[in-house]
């Protein structure tokens, strides 16, 4: 698939910029970006898994990460919600990716944004999946 190709191709350069940009849009939200950085690079591997199996078990995986005793450990919802869409967004900039690819990559996006969003792990309807990004 070249969205997998793309992402694998590109990640340290959308990580660079993603990082850059979370410091000027959120420069008190953390001291140490580092880890947001790790953690989106986990996202992506977790996305090209998926892609390449077509499934959503490596995502569903991540979101877990997020939750301890089935409560969201996030302190702001938002500025992790805009990191993961700017992220999709930034890949998606790619015209040579089949809009296809594009469309199973935001799929699996809605599932974090769903789950983050209704403070769920585990709800996931394929419904919410299929609306346009807004």
């Amino acid at each position: 698939m070249k969205i997998i190709n793309t992402i694998t191709e590109n990640t340290h350069s959308y990580l660079t910029l993603l990082r850059d940009e979370l410091e000027d849009k959120y420069p008190n939200r953390t001291e140490n970006f580092y880890k947001c950085v790790r953690d989106m690079k986990f996202v992506l591997e977790a996305y090209c898994l998926d892609l390449a199996e077509d499934s959503n078990r490596h995502v569903h995986m991540i979101v877990s990460q997020f939750y301890k005793g089935n409560k969201l450990q996030l302190h702001s919802v938002d500025t992790e919600l805009w990191a993961h869409k700017r992220l999709v967004n930034l890949i998606c900039l790619d015209e040579t990716i089949p809009t296809e690819e594009k469309t199973q990559l935001k799929k699996l996006f809605h599932i974090i944004r769903d789950a983050f969003e209704l403070n769920t792990c585990l709800l996931y309807t394929s419904d919410a999946a299929d609306e346009e990004d807004s």
